[in-house]
């Protein structure tokens, strides 16, 4: 099976809605479900040869609206693990790790919380933390920061906010890519020169936003309202990594998680921005790993 075949499948829900996803690396390797930030759909933060070499089979999951996975109304952050779930038992999964970023980290905290007995372990990676707790927004670029609002004050403006973005993306995907990450520090920009990383975004958004804005507006309004449960509740071993340098995930919010999440280890990286997926991401699975061969 080549790339594209692996990176285009679907499972079916109990529900009849389709699930996309991505699955590399070797078969018997560790299994290790990723979810992404807002515009990423099928991106892996390393190469093939990393997966084989760190023995990690990575599971990428379209979340409901991007890609090949049907939207679903009126959604919450508490029905996500039951998709995971399902999935899960489609590739005979009994258990795995969830490594979650960014707009992706409140999916993998709600794993956390709703399926600790099958997570092996849950990694945060530059994680949004919840909006609702004072003060976890200092720091973050201004343009981030004002999301909250919109979704609680005015939710009609992220469909168009996010249907002018898609409009952009699908013109000029790599003038988007720019736009997008214009804000990150020096080490971040190292990243975004590299040719690879370029041209794999500049492929990748545009399939994410395929089915149009609506998909990533209701990403944003889930992740900007209660998440339903509380950071102390999460059950499954946690490690948290934070760029100490991150304007889209300030350090405050790793520090939260950190702080909240009973047992956790946190890792700050002291320069690092929003690229720790792709600066550290062989380390991140090299914890991953090394901790499920504890169990």
């Amino acid at each position: 099976m080549d790339d594209f075949d692996r990176s285009n499948q679907t499972v079916r829900l109990c529900d009849g809605r389709k699930l996309g996803f991505a699955d590399y690396g070797p078969q018997s390797g560790t299994p290790v479900m990723l979810f992404g930030g807002a515009s990423g759909r099928y991106l892996k933060p390393c190469s093939d040869e990393v997966l084989e070499e760190s023995g990690v089979r990575l599971i990428l999951v379209e979340r409901p609206g991007y890609g090949l996975s049907d939207f679903q109304p009126g959604r919450t952050l508490l029905d996500w693990p039951s998709d995971i779930a399902q999935l899960a038992d489609h590739l005979g999964l009994a258990r795995f790790a969830v490594v979650a970023g960014s707009q992706g980290g409140p999916y993998g905290a709600v794993c956390g919380y709703k399926l600790p007995d099958r997570l092996t372990s849950l990694t945060l990676v530059s994680a949004l933390a919840p909006f609702d707790v004072p003060g976890l927004t200092e720091g973050m670029a201004p343009a981030l920061a004002m999301l909250p609002k919109l979704a609680h004050y005015t939710p009609f403006l992220l469909r168009p906010m996010q249907g002018a973005t898609v409009a952009f993306i699908k013109r000029n995907p790599a003038a988007a890519v720019k736009r997008i990450f214009a804000n990150l520090p020096p080490g971040d920009q190292a990243v975004l020169q590299q040719p690879e990383v370029i041209e794999a975004m500049v492929r990748d958004f545009p399939e994410a936003y395929r089915q149009g804005g609506r998909g990533g507006a209701h990403d944003i309004y889930v992740v900007c309202h209660p998440w339903g449960f509380r950071a102390e509740d999460i059950r499954a071993t946690t490690f948290v990594w934070q760029g100490e340098a991150d304007p889209n995930v300030p350090p405050v919010m790793g520090h939260y998680f950190a702080n909240a999440i009973p047992g956790c280890a946190a890792t700050f990286v002291p320069g690092a921005g929003h690229m720790l997926f792709y600066t550290h991401f062989r380390q991140i699975l090299q914890q991953v790993v090394a901790h499920g061969q504890e169990l």
